[in-house]
């Protein structure tokens, strides 16, 4: 898959050991709004999804990662590859420790139905909900927490929200 983008914070040492996650992140639209992940406790957007589980396929994590997240149903058929992103910085677990995250960004279409999602613990203490929302109030919303404090992740996920604004 094409590399939109590489964060390097080039905060660590490169004879640390590395420790690799790999992720897919959804894109979908409907009615000219996109679904995000929105944080009720920290008031941040992020696209649905999360980690890939050993012998998963990026198509099985998307649809069930954003099934979990938002409850929305994926239809395999229409995913669609946009690019991936990489992040290496110092890990937050160990400062001797390299932290590289690959985040595979795919669009895809949903169905007319959708199910009760299943949070993880961590996701329902920051009171993750489904929003359908313009891609400018998104953006501005994370650029402006971006700046309070620090997260990688809201980096990412501006950037992408951005590639999209810009190639409407």
């Amino acid at each position: 898959m094409h590399i939109l983008h590489i964060f390097d914070a080039q905060n660590y040492d490169i004879s640390w050991n590395c420790f690799r996650r790999e992720a897919v992140r959804a894109i979908i639209f409907k009615n000219n709004k996109i679904a995000l992940v929105k944080s009720a406790k920290e008031g941040y957007y992020k696209f649905p999804g999360g980690g890939i589980e050993p012998n998963e396929t990026h198509i099985e994590a998307l649809v069930r990662e954003t099934c979990e997240e938002t409850g929305l149903l994926i239809i395999p058929q229409t995913v669609r590859q946009l690019g991936s992103i990489i992040e290496k910085r110092r890990s937050i677990y160990d400062n001797n420790e390299i932290f590289e995250q690959h985040s595979y960004y795919y669009f895809a279409d949903i169905g007319a139905e959708s199910t009760q999602g299943c949070l993880d613990m961590y996701e329902a203490e920051l009171g993750y909900h489904l929003e359908f929302i313009d891609l400018e109030t998104a953006w501005k919303t994370n650029i402006e927490l971006g700046n309070n404090y620090e997260s990688a992740f809201l980096q990412r996920e501006a950037y992408i929200i951005k590639l999209l604004i810009d190639h409407r």
